[in-house]
C-alpha cells in the first residue's frame, strides 16, 4: 500500500494498493460509510457508483471535501479524499485518473 500526502491544498490524501479479489459495490459502500462515521465527516446523500469498461468508480460528498475510490477490474484500487474542487462525479473522475496517468 502505498499513501501519499498532496502538497495541494485540494487533494488530501491518496492511497493506492492492490487488492486479490475485486470487492463487490455493496461493500465498497459500506467501507466508505464506515469510514466517513469514524472520521465524523458530514456525509451528503448517498454514495454515488458508476462503472466503465475498466472499472468502478464511488463518490461520497462530505461537506467542504468527498471520497472518491477507483476499484479497476485488474485489482488496482485507489482511495482519494479531496476538498470541494469538484462536485461532478465525471470530473472528480477525470482528475485523479489523469493525477495517476490512469486511462
Amino acid at each position: 500500500m502505498y499513501v501519499q500526502k498532496s502538497n495541494r491544498h485540494y487533494q488530501l490524501l491518496d492511497v493506492i494498493g492492490f487488492a486479490d479479489i475485486i470487492p463487490d459495490s455493496g461493500l465498497v459502500s459500506k467501507v466508505i460509510s464506515a469510514l466517513a462515521d469514524e472520521l465524523e465527516m458530514k456525509t451528503i446523500g448517498r454514495v454515488r457508483i458508476s462503472e466503465d469498461k475498466n472499472g468502478s468508480y464511488y463518490m461520497q460528498l462530505i461537506r467542504e471535501s468527498h471520497m472518491f475510490v477507483y476499484v479497476s477490474n485488474n485489482g488496482l484500487i485507489i482511495f482519494s479524499i479531496l476538498s470541494c474542487r469538484y462536485f461532478d462525479q465525471r470530473k472528480t473522475t477525470a482528475y485523479v485518473k489523469s493525477g495517476l496517468k490512469i486511462r
